[in-house]
């Protein structure tokens, strides 16, 4: 890391053993103070093999030659790309949540005017979303049933699912909460308006 030359990198071009290292170097703005280093490995760029070599690099590797007056030696590419992804996901999942389920909460409250209705129903579907996530793991994470589904586990589920099947699960399942409670609502005030005291006042005059 540092300065390099354009005459350098010249040089360096001329020397054949030093070309299949500088194919991996690439100099950036003609010779201004960036570096940047490829570095290419057998597994995919989504794979938990690379995940882990970015994290032993920023975690391990960087930290042993880093000095506070030295250059700043950064991680990027595709890999790095997913793995920030992740960790800025997981990161936000449960505020999240904690804004879809109090928002539910509060719409249920108002709406039906029971305390009850509210808390069961975020149960329900927390309990329902947290058996999706379980079920994926089991099935994509794990490898169970790989051969009835014809596919082939890689050990991890990517990043964005989570947050996406918790919004979207969790979305049907409140929709259909509002649904069936409110026609139990209406069903509950007709028979009642039915079966009120001016209905028996009515059926007695008729008798």
């Amino acid at each position: 890391m540092g300065t390099v030359s354009p005459k350098a990198m010249e040089a360096l071009q001329q020397d054949p053993t030093a070309a299949s290292y500088l194919a991996q170097t690439v100099n950036v703005d003609n010779g201004s103070n960036r570096t940047i280093i490829t570095v290419v490995t057998n597994a995919p760029i989504d794979s938990m093999e690379a995940t882990q070599l970015v994290r032993d690099l920023r975690d391990d590797i960087i930290p042993r030659y880093a000095t506070s007056a030295g250059p700043q030696m950064l991680v990027g590419g595709e890999t790095a790309q997913f793995e920030d992804l992740g960790v800025e996901t997981l990161g936000k999942l449960p505020m999240v949540m904690a804004i879809v389920l109090g928002l539910s909460f509060l719409y249920l409250l108002v709406v039906f005017h029971s305390v009850l209705v509210p808390v069961k129903a975020v149960l329900m579907n927390l309990l329902a979303t947290f058996a999706a996530f379980g079920l994926t793991s089991w099935v994509f994470t794990d490898g169970h049933l790989e051969g009835l589904f014809n596919f082939t586990s890689v050990g991890f589920i990517q990043t964005f699912l989570p947050v996406m099947v918790f919004a979207l699960l969790f979305g049907l399942s409140m929709d259909y909460e509002v649904f069936l409670v409110g026609r139990m609502q209406e069903e509950c005030c007709d028979r009642t308006t039915t079966t009120g005291p001016w209905s028996l006042v009515w059926h007695a005059r008729r008798g």
